[in-house]
């Protein structure tokens, strides 16, 4: 593991202590994302975990996958910037999840009710799967124009 990574995960170790969180939860939060698998680039670190079938994506037993065994494999995909600003960009999130999850796979960022709301950072979850969901667009349409309507677009990086 990487000494600044190791070093991350003491510090994030360290504040849940010092918030108050049990050493029987805080070590459940630390193998848990000692076993994450982390992508990063400039600006977006992304903390991937797999599940396939009904259960805990880990021990900590906070997020849940309802998935049946036959649906396969369900990715969680937790993303932040780096630099830990609020900030949403749509593109970004759809190029981290086809790089992750594959391009032909749908994923979903879930607005919960507020008795299962999970908000602690500036961080955005995707849960990714080979299904299809049944809402949404049928078609592609992809574009960097606005056709003249008041809304605001910017251009394209790379195109898939």
């Amino acid at each position: 593991m990487q000494a600044d990574r190791k070093q991350q995960l003491h510090k994030i170790f360290d504040g849940l202590i010092a918030q108050g969180v049990s050493q029987e939860v805080a070590d459940k939060n630390l193998k848990a994302f000692m076993d994450d698998e982390v992508w990063l680039n400039n600006t977006y670190q992304a903390n991937i975990r797999r599940k396939t079938g009904e259960g805990w994506f880990d021990e900590t037993e906070e997020c849940w996958n309802g998935f049946p065994e036959e649906a396969g494999e369900v990715i969680w995909i937790s993303i932040k910037r780096r630099d830990r600003e609020a900030i949403h960009d749509w593109r970004d999130f759809q190029l981290i999840k086809n790089d992750i999850a594959g391009p032909e796979m749908e994923a979903v960022e879930i607005y919960p009710a507020e008795s299962r709301l999970m908000d602690t950072a500036n961080q955005y979850h995707l849960f990714a799967w080979k299904g299809t969901f049944p809402v949404g667009f049928q078609f592609r349409s992809v574009r960097d124009d606005t056709l003249g309507l008041p809304s605001k677009q910017r251009p394209l990086e790379r195109e898939n």
